[in-house]
């Protein structure tokens, strides 16, 4: 079940980088820069918000949506409807893993092995312990060729660790993720 769980997210994240892409293409396409209408855009609201039962909230765009999907799941876990889509998923304890890995390097054969099954892992770019926990950020190429940049983060709150990340369509959508990824904190 949870490797059934694993694959179909990791295809839903390969299929929605590529439909990102072909949009970009379009818009190229059509006679408006891509990059031209991205640098004209204003950047978004930024406001914290809840994410469901967890505890946690989760600094988003203010247009954004946050979904608790712990219950449909069986684990921790949550979606943060925004560009990139980013996932939240947590331990149910330290003893209790659930779908997230125990170790660092248990992770990054994780994220290794998942990103063979849709595509084509070309390499990490980070690979970082940080005080509660790590960052990884990798490329590889989705099913259909297109690039993904993929971040993964570890957090540590209070006492129970929750990982965070995407595999976004380009670098500045995973640099969002990373900043809505390093926002998430015991809620207020």
């Amino acid at each position: 079940m949870k490797t059934t769980a694993i694959a179909f997210t990791l295809a839903a994240l390969t299929l929605t980088t590529a439909c990102g892409k072909k949009k970009d293409a379009d818009a190229t396409s059509s006679g408006k820069p891509a990059e031209a209408a991205k640098a004209a855009a204003p950047a978004a609201k930024l406001e914290y918000k809840k994410v469901g039962t967890t505890g946690l909230e989760v600094e988003a765009p203010a247009d954004a949506n946050v979904d608790d999907n712990s219950a449909s799941a069986g684990f921790p876990s949550a979606t943060i409807w925004a560009t990139p889509t980013t996932f939240l998923t947590g331990a149910f304890s330290k003893d209790d893993w659930g779908m997230i890995k125990a170790t660092f390097e248990e992770s990054k054969a994780g994220i290794e092995k998942d990103a063979a099954m849709v595509g084509k892992m070309k390499g990490f770019t980070k690979e970082e312990k940080t005080a509660d926990g790590w960052q990884f950020e990798w490329e590889a190429t989705s099913m259909t060729d297109s690039p993904v940049y993929g971040i993964q983060i570890r957090l540590n709150i209070d006492g129970k660790a929750w990982d965070c990340g995407t595999n976004a369509g380009s670098p500045a959508e995973r640099e969002t993720a990373i900043k809505i990824c390093k926002s998430v904190r015991k809620a207020s």
